[in-house]
């Protein structure tokens, strides 16, 4: 069985200088249902609906890795630890 941090790796790393919120809290103008968020406020945030937790995690992984692609070009996540290491 793989491990959050193996399955969710830059989720994992986010969550030691970011944030996530999990649910469908009505912010505003925002159903969705996960929000990633750093300082400066939100990043990334998902659909409303999804059918398992496990699914909305898994698009939450995929949308952060993207996000990180573009916005931190050297972030080398570290899966051993929940933190994002700069190379």
């Amino acid at each position: 069985m793989n491990t959050f941090d193996q399955k969710y790796p830059h989720l994992s790393a986010w969550v030691g200088d970011g944030s996530l919120e999990i649910g469908n809290l009505g912010y505003g103008d925002s159903t969705s249902f996960i929000r990633v968020l750093d300082e400066g406020g939100l990043i990334w945030e998902s659909e409303d609906c999804f059918g398992t937790l496990d699914e909305a995690l898994s698009v939450a992984e995929a949308g952060l890795a993207e996000w990180c692609q573009v916005h931190i070009p050297d972030l080398d996540v570290c899966c051993s630890r929940l933190s994002i290491c700069r190379s």
